[in-house]
């Protein structure tokens, strides 16, 4: 590249300056003095400055304010007043050298004064130091531009006096159009929610809610800084608003993650606890009577026999129904049961419930009393929907003496079902209820009234069901009277 070109490239970054004078002598001196450090563009009179400076946004302006027609003083303020032009630097020209003409230039926007006659060092110095200072200004503003998040700041009166361009987004215009005014109305409705402040223009970091009028809502992290402005008192507030949104939805979702952790926690400590005591126990009557009859074959009398062998037959089929009821629970728990509700009448259903039981309610002297009407005709998993009515009938038969009664009743209430079981047992104590109703993963541990064991699990297996139905069900019990079970379950359309 040979000198000519170096010298032209080295001239596209040259910063350019605006010199103002009505004097052409004056315009030429100053020219003089910068055309070795600068690209200069000159005009004679304030309306030519301004549409210089509008079409061809320099990097200071050197004004003189005594001119005709248009003072430096007023093409200063008209330039400040346009986004476009309000950050260019102005360094005043001035023959006057009162205070209050020095005030002046600074109320209007000025940046610095030099005095005529001027040292041709003192104007290189200051115009030097002004575009620096503008220069940095300009990494700064693309600094700021680069920050993802609304960045800007207010004066007192509420306008905005710097905004980044994620702000600018937020508010689907531009920077220039934000600059000066308030900071517009939100979109369609939307409403900012944020808590009160007794002094706005303290530090302060809080969370703010955006709530649209299509129900969803974003969330801000914002922190508010006070400041003043450079060389006055007049307060601001710098803001920083981070969209929190998304970080919210990951906390949301690690919690559920924690609290379904905690859950199969607890389903494990249940499982652990029916297996260490309610199957154990029984397996280990099971083994035992079985080792006495192995011993004792010779010795043992044929009633005696048969009666070890009921006793094993009862001790071995309440362990296949914990066992049953425990690998139901665990699946649903784990949700690999499959769902398929399908219209179902009740009667049939709880008929075929019914049938294997009327044997053990026999057995135990208890009678079991049908009062389900025909007609009802229900939404629901065939196998859920018996295995709600099994496990209810059956714990109602285990903890209740001979001699009385359990009933099955149900009737329509609007869109429901409403099915009830009760019994004329011992019920349940207070401590144990409270624990089936909240669904303690302890294992309720009770015997029946020919000594069965239970362990709450079959019951926690129905509540399951019934609300995978969108049903509900409440118990009711006291002791020495009974117990009444209810449940919902939905009328097929």
């Amino acid at each position: 590249m040979n000198r000519a070109n170096i010298l032209s490239e080295q001239r596209k970054n040259v910063s350019v300056v605006l010199i103002v004078d009505d004097q052409p002598k004056n315009l030429q001196l100053a020219a003089s003095v910068l055309n070795a450090h600068y690209k200069l563009l000159l005009a004679d009179s304030g309306p030519k400055a301004i549409k210089i400076a509008t079409e061809k946004q320099p990097d200071l302006i050197l004004l003189d304010v005594m001119m005709p027609g248009m003072s430096g003083y007023q093409v200063c303020e008209q330039l400040k007043s346009m986004p476009s032009t309000a950050d260019i630097p102005i360094i005043f020209l001035t023959a006057k050298s009162e205070e209050e003409d020095i005030l002046k230039a600074f109320e209007v926007g000025g940046v610095d004064y030099v005095t005529k006659p001027f040292k041709a060092k003192e104007v290189l110095a200051r115009i030097k130091t002004q575009i620096a200072l503008r220069h940095a200004e300009k990494r700064l503003r693309q600094v700021i531009d680069l920050v993802p998040y609304r960045l800007f700041a207010k004066d007192s009166e509420g306008n905005v006096i710097m905004a980044n361009n994620a702000t600018a987004a937020f508010h689907n215009t531009s920077v220039e159009v934000l600059l000066g005014k308030p900071e517009p109305d939100l979109p369609d409705g939307a409403q900012y929610i944020t808590p009160q402040e007794d002094d706005p223009f303290q530090d302060s970091t809080c969370e703010e809610k955006l709530q649209l009028n299509n129900g969803t809502s974003h969330f801000y992290q914002t922190t508010k800084l006070p400041f003043t402005f450079s060389g006055t008192d007049k307060p601001a507030l710098l803001q920083l608003a981070v969209d929190v949104t998304a970080l919210k939805e990951q906390q949301k979702e690690i919690s559920a993650l924690n609290n379904r952790l905690m859950q199969h926690n607890n389903y494990k400590d249940k499982m652990l606890s029916i297996i260490a005591h309610d199957l154990r126990g029984p397996l280990g009557s099971t083994v035992a009577l079985l080792e006495l009859i192995s011993k004792n074959e010779k010795k043992l009398s044929k009633d005696k026999i048969v009666s070890y062998v009921e006793k094993l037959k009862d001790s071995t089929g309440n362990s296949l129904e914990l066992l049953n009821n425990l690998l139901l629970w665990t699946q649903s728990q784990f949700e690999r049961v499959r769902f398929e509700p399908v219209p179902l009448a009740l009667k049939p259903e709880l008929h075929n419930v019914l049938k294997p039981l009327r044997q053990q309610a026999s057995q135990k002297g208890v009678q079991l009393d049908d009062k389900v009407p025909e007609g009802i005709v229900v939404n629901a998993d065939t196998d859920m929907l018996q295995t709600i009515l099994r496990n209810l009938v059956s714990n109602a038969i285990k903890f209740t003496p001979s001699g009385r009664n359990v009933y099955i009743a149900a009737r329509q209430q609007g869109s429901m079902a409403s099915i009830t079981v009760t019994d004329e047992g011992i019920g349940i104590p207070e401590d144990n209820l409270q624990k089936l109703l909240k669904r303690s993963h302890e294992s309720v541990s009770t015997f029946g009234t020919n000594n069965e064991k239970g362990s709450g699990l079959g019951l926690n297996l129905c509540m399951d069901f019934v609300e995978k139905h969108g049903g509900r069900m409440t118990i009711s019990s006291q002791e020495g009277e009974g117990s009444t079970f209810s449940f919902t379950i939905p009328i097929a359309h």
